[in-house]
């Protein structure tokens, strides 16, 4: 889908902690163009791909997914990733989200541009899943994941390269996420 060259540029994980509170509906990114110049959406560039370690519902906190949002030209991402409540609503009467339950294993592929939301985890236990973005060879993308040097091999694939560098030095994978606006769920 992505084409030749393919390329890893996130490999980390997201949980669900009993109590979270619900994530405002938002896409991670927006077109690769400026809205007024696409005549229509453009094939997909970067993929989420998560592997789900536990089985996952709505009530342990399943990813809330809005079919189709990808190919939206009418919103675009900039300082603000949330999508407004009157966009949603018009939405949801063409096509609504939905919350789907998978087997541990499974693995969920969406176009980065899917507006989604993370929900809450009604359970007692944590919801773990692995979470990675691909995107293609010609995607300019950020810094280099980081990585203990030893650890190479691991990232040896034939069609799948990562983004990576690798150092002796210690390195810091438990850091503060930005800041993202958490929405109370209605009593």
């Amino acid at each position: 889908m992505l084409g030749p060259g393919l390329k890893n540029v996130m490999y980390g994980g997201n949980t669900a902690l009993p109590g979270d509170q619900r994530q405002p509906v938002h896409a991670d990114v927006g077109h690769l163009w400026p809205l007024d110049v696409l005549e229509g959406p453009h094939p997909a560039a970067q993929l989420v791909v998560n592997v789900l370690t536990v089985d996952v519902s709505p009530e342990n906190g399943a990813t809330e997914l809005w079919p189709g949002t990808h190919r939206e030209l009418g919103v675009g991402v900039g300082d603000d990733i949330k999508i407004s409540s009157d966009t949603l609503e018009a939405r949801r009467v063409i096509s609504p989200p939905i919350q789907p339950t998978f087997r541990r294993g499974s693995v969920l592929i969406r176009d980065i541009r899917l507006w989604h939301a993370g929900m809450p985890n009604r359970t007692p236990s944590p919801r773990p899943m692995i979470a990675m973005i691909h995107c293609c060879h010609w995607l300019a993308t950020g810094t280099p994941l980081v990585f203990p040097t030893g650890t190479e091999s691991f990232f040896e694939h034939p069609i799948l390269s990562t983004s990576a560098t690798f150092t002796s030095d210690p390195i810091d994978h438990v850091h503060a996420p930005i800041g993202f606006e958490y929405e109370p769920e209605p009593a």
